[in-house]
């Protein structure tokens, strides 16, 4: 029995579009019919009447400021948790909002995550480590200095909680400009030589991490959307926004290895072309298919373009 447990809970469902898809509302609202009670839908740009559409204004690279826009509009309606999905997530079936922390063995003070990713070291580059080392966090005309931790402070807190941004060393940026010439990713070279040339010390403690699936208590919110906005204002990609925004201003926090359910098989976008058509096809792109014959043991379903399952 868990002994983590909060008196009076009430989970906000926020659902999060990057782009403006009204035609998924309907969809999305008899996905999660019956299974929690407060639906509220982040559309960019929304302009409709539907009372539980909060319309957002922001790039979907940095969706972070959906949230801290968002709960201006639901703060004070008593919520506990606040549980944020994209539009094209499919959540097990058998999850609502009274058994959420049971079949996945999150405790209920934690917030989660699905994971933390250091920006330095690996085998495989990724492009917005590169942004992350460029990132400015005093930009002209915006003043955040005050918003975010100082440095020395954030610096301690990542590094407490295990995660300690480091500089790239020379070795690291010629292996991964390497590894994009040879897979002919010339994006990636160009924000590589753009790096190599600017700095390759963090200016900020930033980490990265998957955040398209979140669990937020509502005792970090306030400062949690503080920091969601300053690192939106200033153009920080998402994931690398979100889970450092998190990581600042969480004590509890549970990430996907720790969970009950598994996760290895919804994160259908790491897989390659042909593997991603096979679980397509086993469920015929149905989707109430899909809903009777989910796997049990998964969390979550990701992606799945409702535009293309009837």
């Amino acid at each position: 029995m868990r002994l983590e447990k909060i008196q009076g809970m009430k989970i906000a469902l926020l659902v999060i579009y990057n782009h403006r898809y009204d035609k998924n509302i309907p969809r999305i609202e008899k996905l999660y019919q019956g299974r929690f009670s407060n639906i509220f839908h982040l559309v960019p740009f929304y302009d409709g009447d539907l009372s539980n559409v909060i319309p957002v204004y922001e790039s979907s690279y940095y969706f972070q400021s959906y949230i801290a826009q968002a709960y201006r509009h639901i703060k004070g309606l008593g919520f506990t948790h606040y549980f944020c999905v994209p539009d094209d997530m499919i959540i097990n079936p058998a999850i609502n909002e009274n058994n959420l922390f049971d079949l996945t063995g999150i405790p209920e003070t934690h917030c989660y995550i699905h994971n933390f990713i250091m920006l330095h070291g690996g085998k495989k580059p990724w492009t917005y480590k590169y942004n992350a080392y460029r990132y400015n966090p005093n930009p002209k005309g915006l003043e955040i200095s005050n918003v975010l931790p100082p440095y020395e402070t954030a610096m301690g807190v990542l590094t407490k909680k295990g995660y300690c941004p480091n500089s790239l060393s020379f070795a690291e940026v010629l292996h991964d400009a390497f590894w994009a010439l040879t897979h002919k990713r010339l994006g990636l070279l160009y924000q590589i030589v753009r790096t190599f040339f600017t700095s390759k010390k963090l200016r900020y403690p930033l980490v990265g991490g998957w955040s398209d699936i979140l669990l937020l208590t509502d005792n970090i919110m306030p400062v949690f959307c503080q920091y969601c906005g300053a690192f939106a204002a200033s153009n920080l990609f998402v994931e690398i926004a979100l889970p450092s925004a998190l990581l600042l201003c969480a004590e509890n926090i549970t990430t996907s290895e720790s969970i009950i359910l598994k996760n290895n098989i919804p994160l259908i976008t790491l897989l390659p072309k042909d593997q991603k058509v096979a679980f397509y096809r086993t469920y015929d792109y149905k989707l109430d298919k899909l809903m009777e014959e989910y796997p049990s043991d998964r969390f979550f379903v990701h992606p799945i373009k409702l535009s293309q399952w009837k």
